[in-house]
This record gives C-alpha cells, structure tokens and sequence, in this order.
C-alpha cells in the first residue's frame, strides 16, 4: 500500500476457486460505483512456484539518487530472484537535510543461487550505486 501522487494505491494477490472468480470480479465492480478503481488479472505463476526457494531481507540505505530501485529490482530479476514484499521511504538526514533513501525488500531466490554469492553480488551493485546493502535470511 502507498500514496502515489496524493492518491492511494494497493496491490494484492488474491487467490479464489474458479468457481467464486465471477462474484469476485463483480465485487470488483461494485467497488468501481464507489468511486474506487479496481483491476485484476489472473497470474501467470503457479501455487508452488516458488517452492524450494529461499527467503532473504535485503536492507538498503544511502543518499538518494535516480536509479536505485532500478538497478538493484534488474539486477534481482537477472539473478531469477522474485521481489515478494518491498517498501521504500526517502526522509532528510537529522543535520544537512540530504535526502536519504532506504528500502526493505522480501525477497525469494532460487536455491541455486547462494547466500555468499547473492551478498557478493550485492556488496558489487552497493558500491556501484554508492549504498549500503544488508542481505540476511528472512
């Protein structure tokens, strides 16, 4: 959930039976009555998709910059790395007011990819963009 542009913005994954998709898309409607826009789409991932994964918490913060989220969501998606959860914040540093960034992230990663190889990686994407990164199991 956030504020987007003075607005209020959600994203869920929802699972029904087939059987009960047609009340869900028509509550979807009533709700688009109450002013509320809502869409949905059937996934593309199966229930056990991510089964034998590995759950991380990826902790980032630093100056903000354009590109950060970018370069890091790439590199996670080039390593087959899904993004389950992720929240960012910028606030101003206590003294000087530079703007900082910081962001948590869920993260599941394939189980051929290891714990020491995706911090490796990620200490390389830091140092890169000039932040920290902390990556621990979840």
């Amino acid at each position: 959930m956030a504020r987007l542009g003075g607005e209020f913005a959600a994203i869920l994954l929802v699972a029904v039976p087939t059987a009960n998709l047609a009340g869900l898309e028509s509550d979807l409607a009533d709700l688009e009555r109450e002013n509320l826009r809502a869409t949905s789409r059937p996934t593309t991932k199966t229930v056990g998709a991510f089964q034998g994964y590995v759950p991380y918490e990826l902790l980032l913060s630093g100056a903000d910059h354009h590109g950060i989220l970018h370069e890091v969501a790439d590199f996670l998606a080039s390593e087959g790395i899904n993004i389950e959860s992720l929240d960012t914040e910028v606030t101003n540093a206590p003294v000087t007011g530079v703007a900082l960034f910081s962001m948590r992230a869920i993260l599941q990663s394939p189980p051929t990819v290891t714990f020491g190889e995706l911090r490796r990686k990620l200490a390389e994407v830091a140092d890169e963009l000039g932040v920290d990164i902390e990556l621990k199991f979840a």
